[in-house]
């Protein structure tokens, strides 16, 4: 696609226009997709889609040239900052269907650490539980060891985990979900 091609894109509007520059850095726009697009003429060939590459978390990252140097961005950040202004202080870049793959304008909004988290439970993307890696409990033990009548350290003995672990389960302090 050339870059004529994609500035007659640009023309026809939906909620958002089809391409948006994004601010601070010229050269780079972002469609209504959330791909990001270089501007510059590269081996001849006019505009073309950056290749987006996921970090260890999943979210799509792209290599920029920003003052002679390359750098990677966040593919979420520079779509949010394009369709959405600049992002307020102490606010992330949320994904509203919780798939850190869609980068989609409409996907992002901008709140803060704590909606965030909440997203997070909501979609099923907490790793709290078994579904933390580090996790030494299952659900049953934890049933069994707040049914348990012996003493922390005598139930910590039992399950093998510290007594510390044990008291926590029985306060609440981990393992609430259960």
């Amino acid at each position: 696609m050339t870059l004529a091609e994609l500035r007659a894109l640009c023309e026809r509007t939906t909620d958002f226009p089809l391409y948006t520059p994004i601010p601070g850095y010229p050269q780079y726009a972002v469609d209504v997709a959330g791909y990001v697009w270089s501007l510059t003429k590269w081996r001849g060939r006019g505009a073309r889609r950056l290749q987006q590459e996921p970090d260890h978390n999943g979210y799509y990252k792209v290599r920029l040239v920003v003052g002679g140097k390359r750098v990677k961005r966040f593919v979420h950040v520079l779509v949010g900052l394009a369709f959405h202004g600049p992002r307020p202080q102490g606010q992330e870049t949320r994904h509203r269907d919780g798939n850190q793959r869609n980068n989609a304008p409409n996907n992002l909004l901008y709140g803060s650490a704590k909606d965030n988290a909440a997203d997070r439970e909501q979609h099923g993307r907490t790793a709290c539980g078994n579904r933390n890696g580090a996790a030494r409990l299952t659900p049953d033990v934890v049933r069994e060891i707040r049914r348990s009548l012996y003493s922390s350290r005598e139930t910590a003995r039992r399950f093998g985990v510290g007594a510390s672990t044990v008291r926590d389960v029985w306060r609440g302090k981990t393992w609430s979900h259960v």
